[in-house]
């Protein structure tokens, strides 16, 4: 990635299709300051160098020795709860409940949320409220939908 410092954040959305290998993002998460994760792969010292990791309760539980023998990774990792909010470093922030009509693009909704409040406040805590915040609009309505508009 050429002159990647240009950009505030890169965000990495791999859903184990093939397109990135675990080296792959290993280089790209070395490259610049802020590279935020969401992932299927099982985790591990490949992405040492990513910022932050945002993984569902599911990929979360996948995860769990991995996380207990890479203790660095509990530093990275945010954690969403199936619409009651999100946790991260043991913390749970939560999120009013609200009545779900699809939850189609939740979780790209709270990956862009996050980033763009980090980037603004690099506040960890603000930043996770607002992508819950942002999250929880999406899944009101049916069909993926935009945030915002």
């Amino acid at each position: 990635l050429p002159d990647t410092i240009q950009y505030d954040a890169i965000i990495i959305s791999d859903y184990c299709k093939g397109f990135l290998t675990e080296s792959d993002i290993s280089k790209i998460s070395k490259l610049h300051p802020l590279v935020i994760l969401d992932t299927k792969k099982l985790l591990g010292k490949w992405c040492k160098d990513v910022s932050f990791i945002k993984l569902n309760r599911f990929e979360a539980q996948n995860n769990h020795d991995i996380i207990l023998e890479y203790k660095w990774l509990e530093d990275k990792i945010i954690t969403t709860l199936d619409g009651k909010g999100a946790s991260y470093k043991g913390k749970i922030m939560k999120v009013e409940k609200v009545e779900n009509a699809d939850v189609s693009g939740a979780g790209d909704t709270f990956v862009a949320g996050f980033v763009g409040k980090y980037i603004e406040t690099q506040n960890n805590e603000e930043s996770i409220n607002w992508a819950n915040y942002c999250a929880s609009e999406v899944v009101k309505k049916k069909g993926v939908s935009v945030f915002g508009k």
